[in-house]
C-alpha cells in the first residue's frame, strides 16, 4: 500500500464521520460507539499532519495547523503535546500463544524524532530573525488535471516535438528522410467550432427514486455534497435572497443532516440544504447513477443528460424569476457527476479502487479489465 493512499485515512473528514456514525443511535450502522476513540484518534493525526504540510502563510478555515509557523501560531504547543501523546502509545501483540507484549514501532519514534527537528529548526530560525517557517514546500507543478483546450494544445506540442526530431526516444529503424507533412500547418491551425445540436429524450431505464429506502449514510453524504452544491450557486447569484431562500435553510436536526454536523468546524460553518433542493438533488443523483452507463459513449452526452433530467425533474422548487437557477444547477450537477464518475472508473482500472456491491456494467467490466490485466503479468513475469 502506498503511504499517500494510507495516509488518508487520518484526515478531518473521517474522523467527523466516524465519530458521528458511532454515536448515532442507528443499528444499521454496525459501528460501536467505541469507535468514537478511534476518531479522536484519527483527528490528532489529521492535525500533525496539517502541522508539516503548512505550505502559506494564510490560516486555512478551520485548518489552524494547515499555515506556516510563526511567532504566534500554535505550532509549538501542539508539537510538544504531539510528542508526549507518540511517547504514550503502545502496540499491543496479543497472537504469541496467548501472550501478550507492549512494543514501539519504530514509525513513532521517527514521529518523535521529525516533530523535535522542526521544532529545533524553528528555533534557530527565529533566533536569526526570520518571520516565518513553511514546513511544506512544492518546487515544481504538474498539471495533471487538464481541461479539453490545454490537452489539446499540450497533444499537439508533443507531436510537433516528436516529429521534428531525428528519431523517437526508443527507435529501432532507419531514417527515411520524409518531406514535412502536408497537413500539419492544418492540424496546427484548424479550430473545431462548436455546435449546439438538439437531442431528443430517450426511453432509459430508470428505476423509481425512494428515498425512504436509502441508508443513512448515503443520505447523510449526498446532503453533504447538495450543501456544497448549494453554496457555490448562492456564491454565483450572491445578491438574489429568493435563491438563498429557495436553497440552504434546513433542519440540522433531522438524522440526514448528521455528516453536516460532524464536519462543521464551528456551529453554523457548513450550509445546509433546504428539504425540497435536498430531494431534488438527491433525485438527480439518483438518475444519472443509473443512465450514466447506458449512454457514456454518446455524443453531447451533458445536454443527454440534461434532457433527461429536465424531463424527469419537472418540479419547480426554485422561485426566483430573474435567475436561471435550475439551467446553472443541472449543469453543475452533471459536470460533477461526470467528472467524478470517470475518475472512479480509471481507478478501477489502474485497481486503486474496489468496486463493492455496485451494478454499474462499465465499472464491473473495468475490474474485469484489469484482473485480466493482473493475470497476465503474472503469467509472464514468472
Amino acid at each position: 500500500m502506498k503511504v499517500s493512499v494510507a495516509a488518508q485515512v487520518f484526515s478531518t473528514s473521517v474522523a467527523a464521520m466516524l465519530r458521528r456514525m458511532a454515536l448515532t443511535s442507528d443499528d444499521s450502522n454496525n459501528i460501536p460507539k467505541e469507535a468514537a476513540s478511534t476518531a479522536e484518534f484519527l483527528l490528532f493525526m489529521d492535525k500533525v499532519f496539517d502541522s508539516v504540510n503548512g505550505s502559506s502563510l494564510k490560516r486555512k478555515r478551520g485548518k489552524t495547523l494547515r499555515c506556516a509557523v510563526t511567532e504566534r501560531s500554535i505550532h509549538k504547543e501542539f508539537w510538544r503535546e504531539a510528542i508526549n501523546v507518540f511517547q504514550s502509545m503502545r502496540f499491543i501483540d496479543s497472537t504469541n500463544k496467548g501472550r501478550t507484549r507492549n512494543f514501539v514501532l519504530a514509525s513513532l519514534k521517527n514521529w518523535v524524532h521529525t516533530i523535535r527537528g522542526f521544532s529545533y529548526l524553528w528555533e534557530q530560525l527565529n533566533n536569526d530573525s526570520v518571520s516565518f517557517l513553511c514546513t511544506y514546500t512544492s518546487h515544481g507543478v504538474r498539471n495533471i488535471n487538464p481541461n479539453c483546450s490545454s490537452f489539446v494544445n499540450s497533444f499537439k506540442s508533443l507531436i510537433v516535438n516528436n516529429y521534428i526530431s531525428n528519431h523517437a526516444s526508443s527507435f529501432n529503424c532507419e531514417n527515411d528522410y520524409l518531406e514535412d507533412l502536408d497537413n500539419l500547418k492544418q492540424m496546427l491551425t484548424s479550430d473545431i467550432p462548436l455546435t449546439i445540436t438538439h437531442v431528443p429524450y430517450l426511453e432509459l431505464f430508470i428505476p423509481e427514486f425512494e428515498p425512504q429506502y436509502s441508508s443513512l449514510l448515503k443520505k447523510g453524504k449526498l446532503t453533504y455534497e447538495a450543501g456544497f452544491i448549494a453554496k457555490k450557486t448562492i456564491e454565483k447569484f450572491k445578491n438574489c435572497n429568493e435563491s438563498k431562500n429557495d436553497l440552504i435553510g434546513g433542519d440540522r436536526n433531522k438524522p440526514e443532516y448528521f455528516v453536516i454536523v460532524g464536519k462543521a468546524f464551528t456551529g453554523n460553518s457548513l450550509l445546509a440544504p433546504t428539504t425540497n433542493f435536498n430531494l431534488y438533488f438527491q433525485k438527480c443523483i439518483h438518475i444519472l447513477t443509473y443512465i450514466l452507463p447506458q449512454v457514456c459513449y454518446y455524443f453531447n452526452i451533458a445536454k443527454v443528460f440534461e434532457t433527461v433530467l429536465n424531463h424527469a425533474c419537472k418540479d419547480q422548487i426554485f422561485t426566483c424569476k430573474n435567475h436561471d437557477i435550475a439551467n446553472f444547477l443541472l449543469n453543475f450537477i452533471i459536470c460533477s457527476h461526470i467528472l467524478v464518475w470517470t475518475k472512479n472508473v480509471n481507478r478501477i482500472l489502474k485497481g486503486k479502487q474496489p468496486i463493492g456491491s455496485t451494478s454499474d456494467p462499465i465499472k464491473i467490466y473495468a475490474k474485469r479489465k484489469f484482473l485480466a490485466h493482473q493475470r497476465f503479468l503474472k503469467k509472464f513475469t514468472k
